[in-house]
């Protein structure tokens, strides 16, 4: 046999590898800005629910924060290369230590973490279901948020960070 067919043929199948390898890949879903992030919790916060055995009131409209984004985003990649869900960072760092970290000074914060859905809205329905993920999302007191999903290969493939917080400089009584 000559070496030109070898070589189409083995060319042939690392064109095929390259387009399986592609597809394999994980994503996050497109066009998951602040605004939309936003537009979905807030619906949910506006309307009173129950969480586990607690009915939770109303709760005001979340703002996005840059810093708190930021931090979601740092962690989701963190969690992505572990591939594995902690609230504990790789090195020991905490919530609190990480939104140091972030530039972002907080009195009260709640973190809702979740591996392996494709959509915010499948991420929501997993902390809705959970009695405390859902008293986060429902905390008055919560006024800052962020958000982040980063997607890699492995056992998960997604990986959905949700920060929400209130600084001590946030506004008790600011307009939603």
């Amino acid at each position: 046999m000559s070496l030109r067919p070898c070589v189409l043929v083995l060319c042939l199948l690392l064109a095929a590898a390259r387009c399986w390898a592609d597809e394999a890949l994980p994503a996050c879903p497109a066009g998951l800005t602040p605004e939309l992030v936003l537009q979905r919790l807030n619906a949910l916060r506006a309307e009173p629910r129950p969480c586990g055995s607690v009915e939770r009131a109303a709760a005001p409209a979340l703002r996005w924060d840059l810093r708190l984004a930021a931090a979601a985003e740092a962690y989701a990649g963190e969690l992505a290369q572990r591939d594995t869900i902690s609230h504990v960072g790789s090195q020991g760092r905490s919530l609190r230590e990480r939104l140091g970290a972030a530039g972002y000074l907080m009195s009260s914060v709640g973190e809702n973490l979740a591996a392996g859905p494709e959509q915010l809205d499948d991420a929501l329905q997993i902390w809705l279901a959970s009695a405390a993920h859902c008293q986060n999302l429902m905390a008055p007191e919560l006024v800052d948020a962020g958000l982040a999903c980063v997607a890699a290969p492995g056992r998960y493939q997604r990986f959905w960070v949700l920060l929400l917080a209130r600084s001590p400089r946030s506004s008790p009584d600011r307009s939603p």
